[in-house]
């Protein structure tokens, strides 16, 4: 008798955290068959802050740098992640670990 192996249901589960070329960190979210529908942020320089909402004492000029900051979402190939866990990988616990990934700018 042979054996039925499931290759790809284990990888990235929904819920999930998994490292993307494009995108960076993402959150897996669905999970269908070879196809993972992540979220990922994406940040965008703002060019003219809005300065209305600043705390007592602190004025415009003291504004260095500002973004927004936005959620997206995609569908992606499975074979395109790479599955992390945030605790060990990124933080460091665990086995101190390092993980390197360089992300590739290509717009949002």
């Amino acid at each position: 008798m042979g054996s039925v192996i499931a290759l790809g249901r284990t990888k990235c589960p929904a819920g999930s955290h998994a490292l993307h070329a494009r995108h960076g960190f993402c959150r897996v979210l669905q999970a269908d068959g070879r196809r993972r529908l992540v979220s990922y942020e994406v940040h965008v320089p703002d060019e003219t802050p809005d300065t209305t909402d600043l705390p007592d004492g602190v004025s415009a000029e003291e504004v260095l740098f500002s973004e927004k900051i936005y959620l997206e979402e995609a569908w992606v190939d499975l074979d395109e992640l790479r599955a992390v866990d945030p605790a060990r990988d990124l933080i460091g616990g665990g086995r101190g670990r390092v993980v390197r990934f360089e992300r590739k700018h290509g717009g949002p």
